[in-house]
């Protein structure tokens, strides 16, 4: 695994929501990836475009190079129990990860290429979290907590 990790901001997170999308997609990547592939996790400062206008943040990226989701699995990826792991899996990961991405006021998509489409191979998925939640500018939702920063556990 290589991490490329720029955070110069503090960022307010619902940490252990943030820890856990990260725990879910990386494990999806080496789960794909097994022993001979790799998996890159980068972190750098992004502003997105939204109803809210131009808004700073991180954008996050878990890169793979395992064999890529095919293409008929691709659309129903964040649909809850949907699983391409048989009995080895609840089909709630990726759900609960767009949940949790979306609570804090970000968005996650997606990108995936098989052998069969492409040389190179695997899946990304980039998400963009603002610096502070939106549900927190916008109700009396209960308190995330501040993350300094990505380099920890």
């Amino acid at each position: 695994m290589e991490r490329r990790l720029r955070v110069p901001l503090p960022l307010k997170a619902y940490a252990g929501e943030l820890r856990q999308i990260l725990i879910n997609l990386i494990q999806n990547a080496a789960a794909a990836i097994g022993s001979q592939g790799r998996i890159l996790v980068r972190v750098q400062p992004r502003h997105s475009s939204g109803i809210d206008g131009d808004q700073p943040g991180y954008s996050i990226t878990i890169a793979d190079t395992g064999p890529g989701i095919a293409p008929e699995n691709r659309g129903r990826l964040f649909t809850m129990f949907f699983t391409t792991k048989g009995e080895q899996g609840t089909g709630m990961g990726l759900w609960l990860v767009r949940s949790m991405v979306e609570k804090q006021g970000g968005w996650i998509h997606f990108r995936s290429r098989t052998a069969a489409e492409t040389s190179q191979h695997g899946t990304i998925f980039n998400i963009w979290i603002p610096l502070e939640p939106t549900v927190l500018r916008d109700s009396a939702a209960a308190p995330a907590d501040t993350v300094a920063h990505f380099a920890t556990t």
